[in-house]
């Protein structure tokens, strides 16, 4: 009857899930077809109250089913702690190849419930977020009650990033060359594996380490920025809206591809991080927030070493000049620009 209502209630959430996602694309501005069904029907075992007991940091008890007869089987696993004051809730059985691991999720009290509406009406300062595809990975400033824009913070760590990934993908060009041709590439490299099916994707293994290096770097940088902000007394954080899909992100002057860039991934991850603190995460749009000096709104031009001559169409410049004399950082300018723009859009009209 547990493993039923369980079976019933995934598939029950994956209809509403259609449902909801079709009718939102009938009834939005844009009208297109329609959304791709789930690409998986199997979904994990959870298990409900009186089907485990004995549930504590270090072991657990399962209601197993021997072929025979059902039976009380004790296991111990190891994991991260779990947080203090936290309620667990029902764990759920996840098999994947030859790993079993045991998926814990836990309610905990949010103590600052308020919403971001309500946050801007009380004046609370808050931190604007840049991301960038250099070494500094974010960078943070925190934009005061009265639109003052002080302690920069640079979160790096985009050059040690670009250094493993560059390793495993020559791990993966040297793996599917041929033997007598050791510079002939036979299959897909780098980016241009992403067009084919993971399952038959060449060295699938590095691939998947490059994804969990990008996820460890995401996490670490969200965490450092939600850090920031309880440091600073923000109780909101502003990150850039990136809605751009993945053939629109692929623009040749960026030399970036979303294979190469977390920005996304960071605000994914800020936004829960956040609201566990305490804090509310949002997007705001970024107008003209790369290409106007904070200072004084005129355009600017960029440059990475003073020898360099400005251009405002080097997008990869990570200094800037405009033409008051302004100068510095372009991620520090960004992220200013958009503090600066969501202070004039909703508190300096609040006000």
């Amino acid at each position: 009857m547990y493993f039923r209502r369980a079976a019933i209630n995934a598939a029950i959430s994956m209809y509403r899930s259609y449902v909801g996602k079709l009718k939102a694309r009938q009834e939005g501005p844009i009208k297109s077809g329609k959304p791709s069904p789930p690409k998986r029907l199997h979904m994990s075992m959870l298990y409900y109250k009186g089907m485990y007991k004995d549930f504590d940091e270090k072991s657990i008890l399962l209601k197993l089913y021997t072929g025979k007869t059902w039976a009380w089987v004790k296991h111990r696993y190891t994991g991260r702690p779990f947080p203090e004051n936290a309620e667990l809730m029902s764990p759920t059985i996840v098999i994947k190849k030859k790993k079993v691991m045991l998926h814990i999720p836990v309610k905990e009290i949010v103590e600052d419930s308020r919403t971001a509406k309500e946050r801007v009406q009380q004046n609370e300062k808050f931190v604007a977020v840049a991301l960038t595809g250099s070494d500094s990975l974010a960078v943070c400033t925190t934009i005061e009650a009265d639109g003052r824009a002080t302690a920069p913070y640079f979160i790096k760590g985009g050059k040690e990033l670009a250094h493993r990934r560059k390793l495993l993908l020559g791990y993966i060009k040297r793996g599917i060359a041929g033997n007598d041709s050791p510079r002939l590439m036979t299959q897909p490299v780098g980016n241009a594996v992403l067009s084919v099916p993971q399952e038959h994707r060449p060295n699938k293994k590095y691939y998947d380490k490059i994804t969990r290096i990008t996820d460890h770097y995401a996490h670490a940088v969200s965490r450092k920025i939600v850090d920031y902000a309880l440091k600073q007394g923000a109780k909101l954080i502003v990150l850039p809206e990136l809605k751009e899909s993945f053939n629109q992100a692929k623009k040749s002057y960026l030399g970036k591809t979303p294979y190469d860039f977390i920005g996304r991934r960071i605000v994914r991850y800020v936004q829960y991080k956040a609201w566990q603190q305490g804090l509310v995460a949002m997007t705001s749009k970024p107008y003209y927030a790369s290409t106007r000096c904070y200072h004084c709104d005129a355009p600017i031009a960029k440059h990475n070493t003073e020898y360099q001559n400005p251009s405002p169409n080097f997008y990869g410049g990570k200094n800037f000049i405009c033409k008051e004399g302004h100068r510095g950082s372009t991620a520090l300018n960004s992220a200013r620009n958009l503090g600066k723009g969501f202070y004039e859009r909703f508190y300096a009209g609040a006000a």
